[in-house]
């Protein structure tokens, strides 16, 4: 079967999670559809980080953005020598040809200040697989830095045969790469020649490019996603439940990227189960609520009497009133019925956190969406019921706002008479109330978490009508605010947003784009000559 058979097929059947990615990517990189492709590979496909010699493959880009903005140690930086050195000026960003950053200060501990040239590498080898010691333009480099020493060299040559000092920042990074990536933005840094002529965009922008043939592709990898997620999810449901699964997941997408650790942990040493089973059930809701809340947060250890803060002074009467309850209910009736001991308070991040939301408030959120599933059967119950009201909608653009906006509000509409209007247990009273979960948070609950699990529940079930209406949710969703890949991803094939929401158009898409990144752009040596939408613009 031809590729445009493949996405015509797609169009036709387009309201199940289609399997086809794969069979587009090995129909594309066969080499009776293109001579000069290279073999299809079993491991082509990776969603997770790629691994090379024990470390991580990431984007040159990244890692002159670390350079450039300091997230290093500047302390304590040494040579692979044994020179101590410090960096005075990093340099001006070089957006043309030659070394990555001119007019750099190098002040080194065996021979004083130096001024001349950076250049900035993935692995330590890259300067010479880059040509860089034959070339006389380089000859100006007072320090090469890369992010690993792959080889072990304690220095590269120049062009004269002079020796050049490495740094390799690997060993002097302020924070995880994850975190790095997830916070630096690429894109507000300036832009080198090498970022700015990427094959995907010189394809894009000849003639003759079928935009709906993209599009089609797109959706098969935003599909592809969703399937992955949902794989990955599988493994936690056949280790314990289903409950247990969405009760972690949802947790996990709670902490966003600071505390996203910390309250997967938490939910694997309090389980869904532990909290129903040291809430009364003859008790009415709100008083349920303080329970689940005081379970949460005795166990994350984020009470105040954990933190040593028993004898600060309350800002009001509201917050000593709620501190009372809440740490009498966790005292006297749930940690002495709980296995575990308390996580360490101050592994929690709050200082690299928007205060609205700062892990106290997710906790309290989570203990009423605990507490309304308690009292409808389960989280399983909870959520399918939302499906099922809509099973009766024929219209598929009316069933596809009564599904979203169903679930949508089940987080929207979290209120607390105390986390409302407070950010901290030290804080001051808000003058108005702020949601305990927003809307971009909640999206990526519902993209992320609901529809991959849900789609393993619907398949166990050989429930087609689910998956169906799984679909609907996933194709209509319109396209989100913009996320560090997707920004990546539109910059290196389309150039600009303008053209890039001619076709980036829906949720599913944006995901067709992580896809692709994970699968292809996620190192320094882009894979480019397997790449499907570089093979879709050069055929």
């Amino acid at each position: 079967m031809d590729i445009d058979d493949i996405l015509r097929e797609k169009s036709v059947n387009d309201d199940v999670f289609s399997p086809n990615y794969t069979s587009v990517l090995t129909r594309l990189l066969s080499t009776d559809h293109r001579s000069n492709a290279f073999d299809v590979r079993d491991d082509i496909i990776c969603d997770s980080h790629i691994q090379e010699t024990g470390t991580k493959k990431i984007k040159e880009d990244l890692v002159r953005c670390i350079w450039y903005g300091g997230h290093y140690d500047g302390n304590n930086l040494y040579t692979e020598d044994g020179v101590r050195l410090e960096v005075i000026n990093p340099g001006g960003w070089n957006v043309e040809g030659g070394p990555d950053f001119h007019h750099c200060e190098i002040l080194f501990a065996d021979g004083g200040l130096k001024k001349g040239d950076v250049e900035v590498h993935v692995y330590g080898a890259d300067w010479k697989r880059h040509g860089h010691h034959l070339q006389k333009s380089y000859n100006n480099v007072c320090l090469h830095v890369s992010m690993w020493n792959d080889k072990g060299d304690e220095f590269v040559y120049n062009e004269n045969g002079q020796p050049v000092h490495q740094l390799i920042l690997n060993k002097y990074l302020n924070a995880d790469i994850d975190e790095l990536f997830e916070t630096i933005n690429i894109n507000d840094y300036p832009k080198s020649v090498k970022t700015n002529e990427t094959p995907c965009r010189k394809g894009f922008s000849g003639k003759g490019i079928n935009r709906d043939r993209i599009g089609a592709f797109l959706d098969l990898a935003g599909d592809e996603r969703i399937t992955f997620k949902a794989a990955e999810l599988e493994k936690s449901v056949d280790k314990s439940t289903f409950e247990q699964t969405l009760y972690e997941s949802i947790m996990e997408a709670l902490g966003y990227k600071n505390n996203r650790n910390q309250f997967l942990k938490l939910s694997t040493i309090l389980k869904y189960e532990d909290i129903k089973a040291v809430i009364p059930l003859d008790i009415e809701r709100d008083e349920m609520v303080l329970y689940a809340q005081a379970a949460l947060l005795g166990m994350a250890g984020l009470l105040p009497y954990q933190l040593d803060e028993r004898l600060k002074k309350r800002p009001d009467g509201e917050t000593d009133k709620y501190v009372k309850r809440i740490e009498s209910i966790w005292l006297s009736e749930i940690e002495p019925a709980l296995r575990d001991f308390p996580m360490d308070g101050n592994l929690w991040q709050f200082s690299k956190t928007r205060p609205a939301n700062f892990p106290v408030r997710r906790l309290a959120a989570m203990g009423h969406l605990i507490v309304v599933t308690i009292k409808n059967d389960g989280m399983i119950k909870y959520f399918l019921s939302v499906f099922e009201r809509a099973e009766s909608v024929e219209d598929e653009k009316k069933r596809f706002c009564e599904i979203s906006k169903g679930l949508e509000s089940l987080f929207l509409q979290i209120t607390d008479d105390y986390w409302s209007y407070y950010y901290s247990f030290n804080g001051k009273r808000l003058a108005r109330p702020e949601r305990l979960i927003g809307k971009d948070r909640t999206l990526a609950i519902l993209i992320n978490v609901l529809i991959p699990i849900f789609l393993i529940y619907a398949r166990r079930n050989v429930d087609v009508e689910f998956e169906k209406m799984l679909h609907l949710l996933f194709r209509r969703y319109p396209r989100q605010a913009s996320n560090n890949v997707t920004r990546f991803m539109i910059d290196m094939i389309f150039g600009n947003e303008k053209e890039a929401n001619k076709i980036i158009n829906n949720v599913r898409r944006q995901m067709g784009l992580h896809q692709i990144f994970r699968d292809f752009c996620d190192s320094d040596n882009f894979l480019c000559n397997k790449c499907p939408l570089y093979l879709m613009f050069n055929n």
